[in-house]
């Protein structure tokens, strides 16, 4: 779980530090728009693939399950309405976290029970 997640920081970050040097150097500075827009979107896949992982990882400790909810809480976050305003269409990051969440809630009785 832990390296998961780690891995998504930095693959996030990655992104991050891409978009700013769109925004502060230009698409020209980058090799044109399409090769810099094609690196996002490269950069944008592996984030979002990472992600995928760290939500599909069942933890097996309490640490991991703690982890995996404050993940989620700032995956939401980096996915939901700047305003907090709940996100509209079938489109949401609902389908994606509770699978994650429910699955360790499951294995957190298991392990007590």
């Amino acid at each position: 779980m832990f390296s998961a997640i780690a891995r998504y920081q930095a693959a996030r970050d990655a992104w991050d530090a891409y978009s700013d040097r769109i925004r502060d150097e230009g698409w020209d500075a980058l090799g044109g728009i399409h090769a810099a827009s094609e690196e996002d979107g490269r950069l944008s896949r592996a984030w979002s693939d990472i992600s995928t992982e760290v939500l599909e990882t069942v933890p097996t400790t309490e640490a991991g399950r703690l982890a995996l909810v404050a993940f989620v809480e700032t995956w939401v976050g980096d996915h939901g309405n700047a305003d907090g305003s709940p996100q509209d269409g079938s489109e949401t990051v609902f389908a994606e976290v509770y699978p994650a969440l429910l699955k360790a809630l499951r294995a957190s009785v298991t392990a007590k029970g």
